[in-house]
């Protein structure tokens, strides 16, 4: 993987800088906006791509959607069918437009279905999209966070010589796909300890999964997790208060931080009952 004309380190998010702990998953529409109004417990949200494009159509930005209190992660992380059409020149248009704090980019479609030599074209695709997109918002203060795709170690080593090429130290996993094919928690388990065992430094926000009983089974790395199904349930918009959906949130919150980093599998344990080295 060559290096991209703007060095993507230099605008990557870092350990220091990182996003941590609960990152619930929203969409625009006036009941979530009504959520995070006033909301102690919330410090970050995700919005994906198609969202973004949206409030930008309604001359929105991040600073003026969100409350000020309210750090946004974009992620590019969506259906395939708006991935299709999607160029590198438009998503950094759209980001540079919207103005986050984080932004996830270039997400292509790579599954196991898919074969060998596709799967890795699309991975180098991806990488390449990365590098551009770093080019292109090089001028603002929107920090990367690159994706790991793929679905075995030889692809993850891909990732490995990218990530070690320019000292990037944080990225995403997205783990919606594991559970909407009906695969569940253990190939992704297996996966991301995979991953952590070929790159043991990394540190992962995890995608698609905000419930603490799965959480607690990932390893230590695993230091962010979004998602929408688990805090909407538990804060049952259309029935509580205001009040209630902020304390059953901060429950739900407290659950999540109490458990990534704290309570989670030790990579040794897993690396020792599966024979896996890393």
């Amino acid at each position: 993987m060559t290096a991209a004309t703007h060095p993507i380190d230099s605008c990557t998010v870092t350990p220091d800088s990182a996003p941590r702990g609960a990152l619930p998953l929203v969409e625009p529409q006036a009941a979530h906006q009504a959520f995070l109004t006033n909301n102690p417990n919330v410090h970050s949200v995700v919005l994906k791509l198609p969202h973004v494009e949206r409030l930008v159509n309604q001359g929105e930005t991040a600073d003026s959607y969100f409350p000020d209190s309210i750090a946004v992660i974009t992620t590019s992380t969506c259906r395939d069918e708006y991935l299709s059409e999607l160029t590198v020149q438009r998503e950094a248009a759209l980001i540079r437009a919207f103005d986050p704090t984080v932004h996830i980019p270039f997400d292509v479609p790579v599954y196991r279905s898919t074969s060998r030599v596709e799967r890795r074209e699309r991975i180098r695709q991806q990488l390449r999209g990365t590098a551009r997109v770093a080019t292109e918002l090089a001028d603002t203060d929107i920090s990367l966070l690159p994706l790991i795709k793929g679905t075995c170690k030889e692809e993850w080593q891909i990732y490995h010589r990218f990530l070690q090429h320019n000292d990037i130290h944080v990225t995403a996993i997205y783990g919606t796909q594991y559970f909407s094919s009906g695969a569940g928690l253990r190939p992704l388990r297996e996966d991301i300890m995979t991953i952590v065992s070929i790159m043991p430094d990394l540190e992962v926000i995890l995608l698609g999964l905000l419930y603490p009983p799965y959480l607690e089974q990932l390893p230590p790395q695993v230091i962010a997790a979004s998602g929408l199904h688990q805090w909407r349930t538990r804060c049952d918009l259309r029935e509580g208060s205001i009040k209630q959906t902020h304390e059953e949130y901060g429950r739900l919150k407290s659950e999540v931080n109490a458990t990534l980093g704290e309570s989670q599998m030790p990579l040794s344990t897993w690396v020792e009952d599966t024979g896996v080295t890393a």
